[in-house]
């Protein structure tokens, strides 16, 4: 609702009344006093653990300790769920508030990108590994669909984000991470290539064989 354009000039935080005002009592309180309290900005990046998030949200919210907010994650089972998104905070949010929020925007990212509620632990987990395998949309789809083709081959994935992929068969137990939108397509829509193997290069380049024989020729070549 705009108020003679007033709402505008409004800054964005906390307001504390002590009193009840009326509504032009109110904008001329908020336009000239400001807020009580500034809300807390946070940003989460793509990729960003359980850990990192809580280590953000810590900072900007001192009262909600790291554990804390680890264990509303684990109550509300949202793991892999924290959208990577920037928030402004309330002062007096709590871990759960904070949880529901980050949930609830994946799920509205999730449907407004791919017209369905509904995203697979298996599909949550293969995107939280293309976040830490791959830099960008292109070689995350392949990858993901090198991922894919080991699976249905019964390969190890053996992927370094993951080092229990090198001891067994098929995906972690839980994802990683926090993916984004663009790994989340990739988990979905891979790009199918004769690729097997893949690698960074020191320069960050993605280096792809379709042989175990040239997979170890680009690790020399680009590695070493």
């Amino acid at each position: 609702m705009s108020f003679g354009n007033y709402d505008k000039k409004l800054k964005v935080g906390y307001y504390q009344f002590n009193s009840p005002l009326s509504l032009v009592g109110l904008v001329y309180t908020m336009m000239h006093n400001g807020p009580a309290f500034p809300l807390a900005q946070i940003t989460i990046p793509e990729g960003s653990t359980d850990k990192e998030v809580a280590d953000i949200v810590h900072e900007a919210i001192p009262t909600i300790s790291i554990h804390i907010f680890g264990e509303a994650v684990s109550k509300m089972h949202a793991t892999g769920m924290l959208f990577p998104e920037t928030y402004n905070l309330v002062p007096s949010a709590t871990a759960e508030d904070i949880v529901l929020r980050m949930k609830n925007l994946f799920a509205k990212r999730v449907t407004d990108a791919f017209d369905t509620t509904v995203i697979s632990n298996d599909t949550l987990i293969l995107a939280s590994i293309l976040e830490g395998e791959a830099k960008n949309e292109v070689d995350m789809k392949i990858v993901s669909g090198i991922l894919h083709r080991r699976l249905q081959m019964g390969m190890a994935l053996q992927v370094d984000v993951a080092k229990e992929t090198y001891t067994r068969r098929g995906l972690p137990y839980a994802p990683l991470n926090s993916p984004g939108i663009i790994a989340l397509d990739a988990a979905l829509h891979p790009t199918a290539t004769s690729y097997l193997y893949y690698i960074t290069g020191k320069d960050g380049t993605m280096h792809y064989a379709k042989t175990f024989d040239e997979h170890k020729k680009n690790i020399q070549k680009y590695l070493k």
